[in-house]
C-alpha cells in the first residue's frame, strides 16, 4: 500500500516579541516588519482591556491600540499572517505593558490664601505626592487638585507632583509662582482661623495687639514689614485657646487705624 505524503510548507515570518508601553486615554501606534509582503492576517487571541485596530502597508503590519482600559496593566496579542504567496507566518506574541505616565501641572496661582495646584491625570497610578521648593510636602492623593495654605504669600514657591506606581515615583516638571509684592490695603485672614492668621497692608512699625475677651493682652508685636503671619502663639510662645479674640493695629503715630474680631478653632 502506497503511502501518500502530504508535505505542508510553512514560511516562518519572522517576528521579533516587542514590549510596547501603551497609556489609558491615548493611542498607540505599533509597527511589525515581517520583510515578506502580507496580504492578510489573523487576530488569534487578544487580552481583554484594550481595542486594536490594524492595518497592512506591504510587508509591515500597523497596531493601532485605543480604548484602553485604566485598570489594564498587562497583556498579550497573537497573530496569524499570511504572506502574498499564500505562505502563513508562525504567530507570535506582542506583550504590552502600561506606561507610567509623569503629571503636567495644568495651572498654578496664589492669592492671599495661598497656592492653588491642579494637574493632569496619570491613569493607573496608585496616588499623587506634592513638592514645594523640592521638599515633600503631601503624600497619597488621590485627586488631580491641590490647595497649600501653609506659605508666606510675599514669597515665591516651585512645585512639583508627582505619580507612584507602586515602588516607582514619576516626577512632572517644576512649575513656579510669584508671591504676592504689594499689598496696600490691611486685611486678615482666615477667619477663623485653625493654624495661623496673615496680616496684611501693614507698614514697618505698625503695632499689632492681640486680646482675649477679657479684654487681657495676649500678643502684640511690630510690624517689620507689610505682611506678619500669627502663629496663634501668646506672649509666652505656647499656643491659644480656642475663642473670640479682637485685634488692634496702630500707625507709627500711635492712632488705631483698624480693629476686629478673630475665631480660633481648634
Amino acid at each position: 500500500m502506497r503511502r501518500l505524503l502530504v508535505v505542508f510548507i510553512f514560511l516562518i515570518i519572522a517576528i521579533s516579541i516587542q514590549a510596547v508601553e501603551i497609556i489609558p486615554g491615548e493611542v498607540t501606534e505599533v509597527t511589525i516588519h515581517t520583510n515578506r509582503t502580507v496580504c492578510d492576517f489573523i487576530i488569534m487571541k487578544k487580552t481583554c482591556g484594550f481595542e486594536v485596530d490594524c492595518e497592512i502597508a506591504e510587508d509591515n503590519i500597523i497596531l493601532r491600540f485605543n480604548s484602553v482600559e485604566e485598570s489594564f496593566n498587562v497583556g498579550y496579542l497573537k497573530i496569524l499572517i499570511k504572506d502574498t504567496e499564500g505562505f502563513t507566518g508562525d504567530y507570535e506574541t506582542i506583550v504590552f505593558v502600561k506606561a507610567e505616565k509623569k503629571p503636567e501641572i495644568k495651572s498654578i496661582s496664589m492669592n492671599i490664601e495661598g497656592v492653588h495646584l491642579s494637574w493632569s491625570s496619570s491613569p493607573g497610578c496608585d496616588s499623587y505626592n506634592i513638592y514645594r521648593n523640592g521638599k515633600r510636602i503631601r503624600t497619597g492623593l488621590n485627586n488631580t487638585q491641590y490647595f497649600d495654605k501653609n506659605i508666606e504669600i510675599d514669597k515665591d514657591y516651585c512645585y512639583q507632583v508627582s505619580a507612584i506606581y507602586g515602588s516607582k515615583e514619576c516626577l512632572s516638571d517644576k512649575e513656579c509662582v510669584e508671591g504676592i509684592a504689594v499689598i496696600t490695603e490691611i486685611m486678615t485672614f482666615p477667619n477663623p482661623a485653625k493654624n495661623k492668621v496673615v496680616f496684611t497692608g501693614l507698614e514697618k512699625g505698625y503695632k499689632l495687639s492681640i486680646f482675649n475677651i477679657s479684654g487681657e493682652l495676649v500678643f502684640s508685636v511690630r510690624a517689620e514689614d507689610k505682611i506678619f503671619i500669627w502663629y496663634l502663639l501668646n506672649k509666652a510662645g505656647k499656643k491659644v485657646s480656642s475663642g473670640v479674640y479682637q485685634y488692634v493695629i496702630f500707625n507709627n503715630q500711635g492712632k488705631r487705624i483698624k480693629q476686629g474680631k478673630l475665631a480660633i478653632v481648634k
